[in-house]
Formats: structure tokens, sequence, C-alpha cells
């Protein structure tokens, strides 16, 4: 019993000064972490965008391939690879806008465009401009 009140008798342990610099250590990871945690969502939608672009191009262009022309491609066939993704509901003409997606089809070429965190993603036929903050190549949304 004797051990046991020698051991808890003395005054060990931190001082104040060493746990407040903890506390502020601790602080300012927190700072650093809490924003860019707050950003995923963002990110992850416009992931989700880019995907869903890259479906519909891959539908244009076998569309294209097989029938020379787009002339006969109609709103089903348009809409329907991303009326079949997860929480994407889409509908509408060829021509014209879709909930954030718009479509535009004429002969042989077309143009898909799609708006995601003040960014305005268009690919022309195989181009790709961009509006808004951010800038994105055809590279960044091919891959």
């Amino acid at each position: 019993m004797k051990k046991i009140r020698d051991i808890f008798s003395g005054n060990e342990g931190f001082t104040l000064i060493e746990l407040l610099i903890v506390i502020v250590i601790l602080g300012v990871l927190a700072a650093i972490a809490i924003p860019n945690l707050g950003d995923l969502t963002g990110t992850a939608n416009e992931e989700v965008v880019k995907a869903n672009m890259r479906t519909l191009l891959t539908e244009l262009e076998a569309h294209l391939a097989q029938n020379d022309d787009l002339s006969n491609f109609t709103s089903t066939q348009a809409f329907n690879e991303l009326n079949n993704l997860n929480g994407v509901t889409l509908s509408g003409d060829v021509t014209g806008t879709s909930g954030s997606y718009s479509l535009n089809v004429s002969g042989t070429s077309y143009s898909i465009t799609a708006k995601v965190n003040g960014v305005e993603y268009t690919i022309s036929n195989g181009s790709l401009n961009t509006s808004g903050a951010n800038s994105h190549s055809f590279q960044d949304l091919a891959s």
C-alpha cells in the first residue's frame, strides 16, 4: 500500500503551458482539415457530372460510328444512359436542356453541356470548353 502512495504523491504531470500548446496545435490542425473536408461533396458532384458526360459522349460516338449521322438520334436514345445512372433523372428533347444537362444534335455535330459548382462543361465533337472559376481540359474529362 505504501508503494502506491509513493507513486501518486509526486508532483508529476503536464504543466498548464504544455496543455495549452497541445490545444493550440490541435486547433490549427482542425482549422486546416475542416475546410478541406467540406469541399469533398463539391468535388464529388463535379466527378459525377464528368462521368455522366463521358457516358453520353460514348453513346453519341457509338451512334455516330454506326449510322454516319445523328439525324435519327432520339431523345430516348440520348438520355437513356443517364436515366439509368444513380441519382440522375432526365427527360426532354434532344435539343434543349434537361436538368443540368443540355444536348444539341445536328447531322454529324453535337454538343453536350452541364453546369456544376459554377463551372460549365461543354463537349462539342471532341473538344471541351469551360466557363467559370475553374478550367478543365478535354483530357481531364476523358480520363
